[in-house]
């Protein structure tokens, strides 16, 4: 048998014994317990959110996928993906800075994204890309001390930053929402006749500092009322207690402006409405808003 003969025997049989390790690898991989220990490491490092994950399958090359993962909110809310693929690029396995891919199934739509994470502080994220696109949410129910809500809408968005040790650029982001309705009981809206509010189109942008969410440009048109809003969201470690401080305008051209000039408080009575609209504000927190015209 000549060299180059034993020479390429050699190598096949390396390759053959590489392969049935990683097929190995891949076989036994151990999806449901994985799923259950990083559920339980999650859950404990994001209190007060509760994180299931079904079960986690390894992807060639370097990726992992994460069977129909849900996040529950303060024990009420679930929100749920059909699945989670997280993929590291391969031109960054060996330097300090990992890229990672994300892409998810969410309500119809999907989630993509990326990010860098540090090798040696694994919980830094110097910079991040998120990209949302042909969600629909249908019948999704958010309970209040004010009112039980029942959503409906079409959602679209985006979110980036970028951080390095010496400086931090504030997120940013924005929402396109097609086709909201909220179906509310004992709400404000209920009071003047209407069983829900809707609005064909919102548009928002926002920034984010530290905990603080700052609406800088929030537009909804609807067949009750046109809205402009904006303000503070200080996110809490408890979103039922995360503070509103939002500040808007029932804009003059609204169709049923004159529904809302009846309950105005006293201070807006003398306000020429069909030209400066009825101002309102909302307070309190996610769990306990207040809204006051």
């Amino acid at each position: 048998m000549g060299l180059k003969l034993k020479q390429k025997l050699i190598l096949f049989y390396l390759i053959f014994f590489l392969a049935s390790v990683l097929a190995f690898a891949f076989i036994l991989f151990p999806g449901k317990e994985a799923a259950t220990h990083l559920s339980s490491v999650l859950t404990a490092n994001y209190s007060p959110l509760q994180i299931d994950i079904k079960r986690i399958s390894p992807e060639f090359p370097l990726g992992l996928s994460l069977e129909n993962p849900s996040v529950v909110l303060n024990g009420k809310t679930r929100i749920e993906t059909d699945c989670l693929d997280v993929r590291f690029n391969t031109s960054s396995v060996l330097k300090k800075q990992k890229r990672i891919n994300i892409q998810a199934g969410f309500y119809g739509g999907i989630l993509t994204g990326s990010m860098n994470v540090s090798e040696i502080e694994p919980g830094f994220i110097s910079d991040m890309e998120l990209l949302l696109s042909e969600v629909k949410i249908n019948d999704f129910k958010y309970k209040t001390d004010l009112t039980d809500i029942l959503l409906n809408l079409e959602l679209a968005g985006d979110y980036e930053y970028f951080e390095t040790k010496d400086k931090k650029e504030p997120g940013k982001g924005g929402f396109q929402i097609r086709n909201f309705s909220a179906a509310m009981k004992d709400s404000l809206f209920n009071k003047i006749g209407f069983p829900l509010v809707d609005f064909s189109s919102v548009k928002i942008e926002f920034i984010q500092t530290k905990n603080r969410i700052s609406l800088t440009q929030c537009f909804a048109q609807g067949s009750i009322i046109n809205v402009k809003l904006a303000g503070d969201i200080d996110v809490d470690s408890s979103l039922e207690t995360t503070l509103l401080n939002l500040r808007g305008v029932i804009l003059p051209d609204s169709k049923q402006l004159s529904r809302f000039v009846q309950i105005a408080s006293p201070g807006q009575v003398g306000m020429d409405s069909a030209k400066e609209g009825i101002r309102f504000n909302i307070s309190g927190t996610l769990g306990k808003p207040r809204i006051s015209l």
